[in-house]
């Protein structure tokens, strides 16, 4: 529902913010009114000039099953926005600025492109050793300054069958298939480089976390350890290395170890996301069931005198829709969004 904006630290909160303009160059002052089937995927500040920004905004089409991709810069810090680029059906979703030259970024949808000028002129990147779009589901790009100039794309294949490590060590030389690793859906696929060892590769296959390590002259795909919460959409190394962090349906996770186990970060979040509840009472007892986003379904008992409960889960999955008889309180009924 639109880009928000705090200039006291996050304590409070405006927006959305920004005039919106098509690519005709014309004003839509309804951009973010609902339904707009928009969300702004990823939102990039220039480090040389704040007052720059990039922005990458998909607009979904349920009729068509599509989603168009578009790229706008604010030059006024986020006061208009124009549309620097758009590809119909390009399945925007990764935006990576190159840490080495602060002017050159990427955009990984259908295919990867390239702006060496922060966003006022784009080139695709496909003719120059990836696949074509029609094989591709999304995108991932990553750099790390621990190689400057080396350039990672991992494409998810439009089958779900792999995910596949392509590599440009520099874009004169173009890219080159190093490594294959297990398939994921494109909603839930995430790359990133370890900010010390430039081979030392994490990505998100199915639920988990995997690595792509290279032996020799060779590169393998390890299965990187339990753990960590299903549906991973997001890998961030810790810029001083060491770390990596996970975003997930279940919230935050950090590793230390290369990915072999993760801390749980998300204690005092309150994040689950209740697709549905459920409630009933006898006598003093009340009876709550929460359907879940991927986090199971959840019951909570409790007096309605003390107002206490514990919490428990009964079953695992998309929690969805539950229900309570109100006849018979102890009768549920639990369902499951796959």
């Amino acid at each position: 529902r639109g880009i928000y904006a705090s200039v006291d630290a996050g304590k409070s909160w405006s927006g959305p913010i920004g005039k919106w303009y098509d690519t005709a160059g014309t004003w839509m002052p309804g951009f973010w009114d609902f339904p707009s089937y928009k969300i702004c995927r990823r939102l990039l500040i220039s480090p040389s000039c704040p007052r720059q920004m990039l922005a990458i905004i998909q607009a979904n089409s349920y009729q068509r099953r599509k989603t168009d991709g578009y790229v706008f810069r604010s030059q006024d810090g986020g006061l208009t926005w124009r549309v620097v680029l758009y590809v119909p059906d390009g399945c925007f979703k990764d935006l990576e600025i190159d840490p080495d030259q602060s002017k050159r970024v990427f955009v990984g949808g259908r295919t990867v492109y390239l702006s060496n000028d922060f966003g006022k002129s784009w080139r695709s990147l496909q003719r120059s050793g990836l696949p074509p779009d029609s094989m591709v589901a999304r995108c991932e790009v990553a750099l790390t300054p621990a190689s400057p100039g080396r350039v990672y794309v991992l494409v998810n294949a439009r089958d779900g069958k792999t995910n596949d490590l392509y590599l440009a060590n520099s874009l004169r030389d173009g890219f080159r298939k190093v490594a294959s690793g297990a398939g994921s859906p494109p909603w839930r696929t995430a790359l990133a480089v370890d900010s010390r060892n430039p081979d030392l590769i994490y990505y998100s296959a199915g639920n988990k976390v995997n690595r792509f390590e290279k032996a020799g002259s060779a590169w393998r795909s390890v299965f990187a350890g339990n753990g960590l919460h299903d549906d991973v959409h997001d890998l961030t190394p810790d810029p001083r290395g060491g770390k990596v962090f996970a975003s997930t349906d279940g919230g935050l996770a950090c590793s230390v170890d290369s990915g072999k186990t993760w801390q749980l970060l998300y204690r005092g979040l309150n994040v689950t996301e209740y697709w549905g509840l459920a409630a009933a009472s006898r006598g003093d007892s009340l009876f709550i069931l929460g359907g879940t986003q991927d986090a199971g379904t959840q019951v909570f008992l409790g007096s309605m005198t003390s107002g206490e409960f514990r919490c428990s889960t009964i079953r695992g999955g998309d929690g969805m829709k539950p229900w309570i008889s109100a006849v018979q309180p102890d009768t549920w009924i639990t369902t499951d969004g796959n």
